[in-house]
């Protein structure tokens, strides 16, 4: 889990310390930042022209399998398919994605069969 991005304000004024000359290292001591962290915001804002924290950037997986009822009814169906054959015939899937899927339906493969 990613924690809170810092705000664009003490991005700008820790940068703003470093472009008028002061040392990295105090100024991120001064704000009780990182040298690294600090050091990515210089490169960022030399890059960008911004301090900006990015948005927008994917949470958790992205559920590629959305239905669950009908997708228990895909995997009744088909048995005697290994995880990569399920994934396969789903297609646009990896098999983890189908793995995670049975283990949120409470199926597990139990020798040949899904139960």
């Amino acid at each position: 889990m990613r924690g809170k991005a810092y705000s664009e304000d003490l991005r700008v004024r820790a940068v703003g310390f470093v472009e008028s000359g002061k040392d990295l290292e105090e100024v991120a001591s001064m704000f009780s930042i990182s040298r690294a962290t600090l050091y990515r915001w210089v490169l960022l804002k030399k890059t960008t022209k911004s301090c900006a924290p990015k948005k927008g950037f994917q949470k958790g997986y992205g559920h590629k399998i959305i239905d669950l009822i009908q997708f228990r009814k895909f995997v009744d169906e088909n048995k005697n398919l290994t995880l990569k054959e399920l994934a396969a015939k789903i297609g646009n899937v990896s098999y983890e994605t189908v793995r995670r899927a049975l283990k949120k339906i409470g199926y597990s493969k139990k020798k040949e069969l899904w139960i």
